[in-house]
């Protein structure tokens, strides 16, 4: 008998096909576009098929199809079997090969799997620890997070298999203020119509009720967008925390300073200064290598940022930015 499996992107036609004939007690392996597939045990009337992914693999949801026809029967149109539900594809930073691989298992399991932790509020003179629940295990995360990969935003699929355009997505998708994402922003004192940031305490029920409507949910400030980021990330596979900084200056002149302008009387120039310090800031940190800046030393983290605060390239997205590039003031 013959035996075609084809894997298909959700959002594509079909990408890859691994196709195999011959005795079926031999064990085969067939690479075709760096996919593989191996038969693993075999009995009268089925086959045990172990199909193998790239780590280069667009992330997603695929559907499987299954074509056979016997050998006697080759001008027949054979018989198709479509597997009735998605199978998921994330980055994995359990495989060595992968862009966002990280060796330490207690970070992968902070990192990846933890699905509660603290998100810092307050100031720096008075901490306050906000216990924070991911869920990014909860019904319909995952729909919801590739969701905003396929559907807001302007993400092209094959960009869904590098994690550095997709922290970049993310961190635009996050925030409603140019492609209606998932969270709304509101720093004033009116939350008619939506839920107080402070009344939050987990990114699963924003992510549930943004699936159910497609429309932003309200409210959030920038601990609300940091810890639905997070659960975002790891949803799909990439390491990330949430970082707190206290004091922390908001440049709007991409000067990498808080500036004051003053007239030629000493006056300030109230329309110039717009830089601030607030009394903190939340944002994300993502674990990836960074094979696009052509230097090892910028790989680990990566700084995201879904608070729409300033544009970039013509929309509200921050990073993904070396921490350590960062560190060592090399911004250009």
């Amino acid at each position: 008998s013959l035996c075609s499996i084809a894997a298909k992107h959700t959002s594509t036609s079909r990408l890859n096909e691994s196709k195999r004939n011959g005795p079926a007690l031999e064990l085969l392996s067939v690479l075709i576009f760096s996919w593989s597939a191996a038969i693993r045990k075999t009995e009268e009337k089925s086959l045990l098929v172990e199909v193998m992914a790239p780590v280069t693999c667009i992330v997603g949801s695929w559907y499987m199809d299954v074509d056979s026809k016997l050998r006697s029967a080759m001008d027949s149109s054979g018989a198709t079997y479509t597997y009735p539900d998605p199978l998921y594809i994330l980055f994995n930073p359990w495989n060595k090969d992968d862009t966002v691989y990280m060796e330490n298992a207690e970070g992968r399991f902070e990192y990846v799997l933890a699905h509660t932790g603290i998100i810092w509020r307050g100031s720096y003179n008075s901490l306050r620890p906000s216990p924070w629940k991911y869920g990014h295990f909860e019904e319909n995360v995952l729909d919801c997070c590739l969701h905003l990969l396929r559907n807001v935003g302007k993400l092209p699929v094959q960009a869904c298999a590098d994690p550095v355009l997709v922290a970049r997505h993310i961190s635009a998708v996050v925030n409603s203020s140019d492609d209606q994402g998932v969270l709304m922003g509101n720093w004033t004192s009116n939350f008619a119509g939506g839920v107080s940031p402070v009344s939050w305490t987990g990114s699963h029920p924003i992510l549930q009720q943004f699936f159910k409507t497609k429309r932003p949910v309200k409210y959030g400030q920038c601990w609300v967008f940091a810890g639905v980021t997070t659960a975002v990330c790891r949803a799909l596979g990439i390491p990330a925390r949430t970082v707190t900084n206290y004091y922390s200056a908001h440049d709007t002149h991409a000067s990498a300073t808080v500036d004051q302008f003053y007239d030629d009387n000493g006056k300030t120039v109230e329309k110039l200064n717009t830089d601030s310090i607030w009394n903190f800031h939340v944002w994300n940190e993502v674990w990836m290598k960074r094979p696009d800046l052509g230097k090892e030393e910028y790989d680990g983290w990566q700084v995201i940022d879904a608070t729409p605060q300033e544009m970039s390239g013509g929309i509200f997205s921050c990073g993904p930015a070396s921490v350590k590039a960062v560190k060592a003031g090399e911004l250009a």
